[in-house]
């Protein structure tokens, strides 16, 4: 689980080669099949979910996925929660050592998930589920306001 970790921390660095892969927009492009199929299985552990959960069927009949579709939210949910954690890991988390004897770890999906459809923090203390709340309400206006 380090190791994929330190692989999907280390995207922002990574040089930029098509690989062949469609719609890749937070992960790099230049991901090879393997580092790809290891960060997606290690989405499902975190989150304790399959494939099916951001990713569509290619029709009503397959059991095939269609990987590159954006038609479930919940794939562009789990993209904006990949760049929140790799915002929070290039701000507030240093990879290496601070200079003063301590390694600061970074955060990853299963910090919060805890191999949980929905984050387990939000219970964690009252004023972090006040926020998430307010967030859950914000969000729902939002929809209202859509429409």
């Amino acid at each position: 689980m380090v190791a994929v970790a330190i692989t999907i921390l280390s995207f922002k660095n990574a040089p930029l080669k098509e690989n062949g892969f469609k719609n890749l927009k937070v992960l790099p492009k230049d991901i090879t099949r393997k580092q790809l199929d290891s960060t997606m299985d290690y989405y499902c552990i975190s989150l304790g979910v399959h494939c099916g959960a951001c990713h569509a069927r290619k029709d009503s009949t397959s059991r095939h996925m269609d990987f590159a579709s954006d038609t479930k939210p919940e794939k562009g949910r789990a993209r904006e929660m990949i760049t929140m954690t790799a915002d929070l890991n290039n701000h507030y988390f240093n990879q290496g050592n601070t200079g003063v004897g301590q390694n600061i770890p970074g955060i990853t999906c299963y910090t919060c998930h805890r191999g949980g459809k929905e984050p387990t923090v939000k219970n964690l203390l009252p004023q972090v589920n006040a926020l998430y709340e307010a967030a859950k309400e914000a969000e729902r206006q939002a929809r209202q306001k859509k429409q």
